[in-house]
């Protein structure tokens, strides 16, 4: 895949995702998550991706000190050798907001952001909906472009 995308000119965005492999716990223990994310950029990226959707390497309910999320991230800036951006995975957005500084600041170039930023706007009221977009959905993109412009590039991150 990664041949054929360089043969047409199309980046490759790589969006690897961990899974516990006991089925009623989704989630990683906070060791095994971390080891997990990162050995898979180590292993996943060098084979022609462009640009790495990461997860966030910890889970903020398992490790919310927010020293071993920087840690974490700048560890995952250091093994990847391209660009990568954060996920929401699902997290809310006051959440979101706190994983991407920290990743913006340990070399992340950016997010790509989901249900962080329009998960309300599940309404089957179209105005509703509409005033969410417009409104609180839009201060949320807001609010992390600003993160994201706003944080040096640390060495070893790639543009």
């Amino acid at each position: 895949m990664a041949d054929d995308c360089a043969g047409e000119e199309i980046p490759l965005f790589l969006e690897p995702l961990s899974y516990s492999p006991d089925a009623p716990s989704r989630r990683l223990p906070p060791p095994e998550r971390r080891r997990v994310v990162i050995e898979t950029a180590r292993r996943l990226v060098p084979l022609g991706t462009d640009v790495l959707k990461a997860e966030f390497p910890v889970h903020p309910i398992d490790s919310p000190d927010e020293s071993e999320w920087d840690d974490a991230c700048r560890e995952l800036t250091a093994v990847c050798p391209v660009p990568w951006v954060l996920l929401s995975a699902g997290v809310s957005h006051d959440v979101f907001l706190r994983q991407t500084a920290i990743a913006c600041r340990a070399g992340a170039r950016g997010v790509i952001a989901g249900r962080a930023i329009w998960s309300e706007a599940i309404s089957p009221d179209p105005d509703a909906r509409r005033r969410f977009l417009a409104g609180p959905a839009r201060q949320r993109l807001e609010a992390l472009r600003a993160l994201c412009q706003t944080r040096p590039l640390p060495p070893g991150a790639h543009l």
